[in-house]
């Protein structure tokens, strides 16, 4: 998350906090206590920097062309894909259920083949 910003990264490596080889952040906490002892102005001005590009990274991720942004609208556009082809399954459904009550209505009398062959007639 620090990117390129060799004197945030100094800063934060003099207040005990060193970014790890995964991005990570972590903190040795009794260099970060004899920094805040020594110089509190200092640590609130660091973390205060490194607040101020969190927010800008996350800013940039979260914007419609970020990562995170364009993520959602893929994500958007392939629900509502699934949305209308679940509607039209349901529509398909509902239709053919109709079909068959009626193949239903007008076949109950027959039995067996006679009832297969005449159902299987209508859909072709």
């Amino acid at each position: 998350m620090l990117g390129n910003d060799r004197s945030l990264s100094s800063s934060l490596k003099s207040i005990g906090i060193t970014s790890q080889a995964d991005g990570s952040l972590a903190l040795d906490a009794s260099k970060f206590q004899a920094a805040t002892q020594a110089n509190a102005t200092t640590l609130r001005t660091t973390v205060a920097k490194l607040g101020q590009q969190s927010q800008a990274v996350a800013t940039r991720e979260l914007a419609d062309n970020g990562n995170v942004g364009s993520a959602l609208k893929t994500l958007t556009s392939q629900s509502n894909s699934l949305k209308a082809r679940q509607s039209q399954q349901q529509s398909a459904l509902a239709s053919f259920q109709q079909f068959a009550n009626t193949q239903n209505t007008t076949f109950g009398k027959q039995n067996g083949l006679a009832t297969y062959n005449s159902i299987y007639a209508g859909f072709k």
